[in-house]
């Protein structure tokens, strides 16, 4: 959690504070909130789309490599061919990348989209009832300047 963008952790802090804040300092912080979002959201989409070559490809590989179709995978081995090993050194690579990048998927870049979508709601909802409070107050201005009939 230490990694976690500082617009998303301050919005606790801003969401915490008097409602006296005006409205450009809002529209401000949320445009930070949405720009943290967008990020959050492309680096989810990256890993994703990695995750959906890069496990197919390392898939595939696997199979080419256990047959020895094209060669060998190990490069010590007398049907090692140059072919054989760039597709290893790709099965590898490949490989590595799908579980790692699956990994962040789910333990760091969803969670954080998620944390920037909330954050987003929670100023929205904050400043929704701070224009709740305003109108009230409006139409109570309204009922005392109506005279009575």
């Amino acid at each position: 959690m230490a990694d976690q963008d500082p617009v998303i952790m301050s919005s606790s802090k801003l969401l915490a504070q008097d409602s006296s804040n005006t409205d450009p300092q809002y529209r401000e912080y949320r445009d930070q909130l949405a720009q943290a979002l967008n990020t959050a959201r492309r680096r989810e989409r990256i890993a994703y789309w990695i995750c959906a070559v890069a496990g197919p490809i390392s898939f595939a590989l696997m199979f080419v490599g256990g047959s020895g179709v094209l060669g060998s995978f190990d490069p010590w081995s007398k049907e090692a061919t140059p072919l054989s090993i760039t597709l290893a050194v790709i099965y590898v690579i490949s490989s590595v990348a799908f579980w790692t990048l699956l990994a962040s998927f789910y333990s760091r870049f969803r969670p954080r989209t998620r944390a920037a979508e909330d954050s987003l709601r929670d100023v929205q909802l904050l400043q929704l009832a701070s224009q709740l409070e305003s109108l009230q107050k409006e139409v109570a201005a309204l009922k005392n300047d109506r005279p009575s009939s």
